[in-house]
């Protein structure tokens, strides 16, 4: 498009503190919190959710603020991590369906999802894999502490950054198919998709400097490129060509 049209806007109690839309476009999931500035507001943690037109379709409480959530890409189910110690699911009319104690971010998959342990809730875990019922497949420990976790866009393939350097690179099952470490402290990664699949890489080297290297499926590092200027993020189209 050759301009942005705002399609429509709503006014949601209290103070905005997470936004996630489904991929097709369906939902769009709110999380609020009360605002301290207005007394006696009377507005307490909520989740809010609109469908494609800005039409509210529901509101619910909730006992404290979350943390991080997200949604599935049809928008079918909600996954919802809050600050005391809940993971659950919401499905479309905003019904529980589930719930586990846990301190996670969800990163909803094809089957299931991940829970990216982004604390140090449980230091020796770096992910949790649970199915959709909720039920914990796959526990991968770590003996470092883990900095980011990505998935590729068409949800086959994941990477994660670990102190020293190090990048762990993972297949459709989660079996590690390479793990590399780069010569600095890694800041972001990114994976493609496709059967080719390359993992970006952004750190930190001596003199404050930053460098991007570029590896593919096998784990050989096919470009690196030093930056020139401070760069906090990168993302990776899902073709891998650029």
């Amino acid at each position: 498009p050759t301009q942005v049209n705002k399609l429509w806007t709503q006014k949601v109690p209290g103070l905005i503190t997470d936004l996630s839309v489904s991929r097709d476009g369906s939902a769009i999931l709110v999380a609020a919190a009360p605002n301290p500035d207005v007394e006696g507001s009377g507005f307490k943690h909520h989740l809010s959710r609109y469908d494609r037109h800005g039409k509210l379709l529901w509101r619910i409480e909730l006992a404290g603020a979350v943390k991080s959530q997200a949604l599935t890409d049809n928008g079918k189910f909600a996954l919802v991590s809050t600050y005391e110690n809940e993971v659950f699911a919401l499905d479309s009319r905003g019904k529980k369906v589930w719930s586990i104690e846990a301190t996670c971010k969800p990163i909803p998959l094809k089957h299931g999802f991940l829970c990216f342990h982004d604390d140090d809730a449980e230091p020796g875990v770096g992910f949790d894999l649970f199915n959709d019922q909720g039920k914990k497949t796959l526990i991968y420990p770590i003996t470092r502490d883990i900095l980011t976790m990505k998935v590729s866009d068409d949800g086959n393939f994941t990477a994660v950054a670990l102190t020293g350097g190090q990048v762990v690179f993972f297949g459709p099952d989660f079996r590690v198919l390479w793990q590399k470490t780069v010569e600095g402290e890694l800041v972001d990664l990114a994976v493609s998709s496709g059967k080719g699949p390359r993992v970006a890489a952004l750190y930190n080297v001596a003199g404050s400097s930053q460098k991007a290297a570029i590896f593919d499926i096998q784990g050989s590092r096919i470009g690196v490129a030093p930056l020139p200027q401070h760069v906090e993020q990168l993302e990776i189209v899902p073709d891998g060509s650029g």
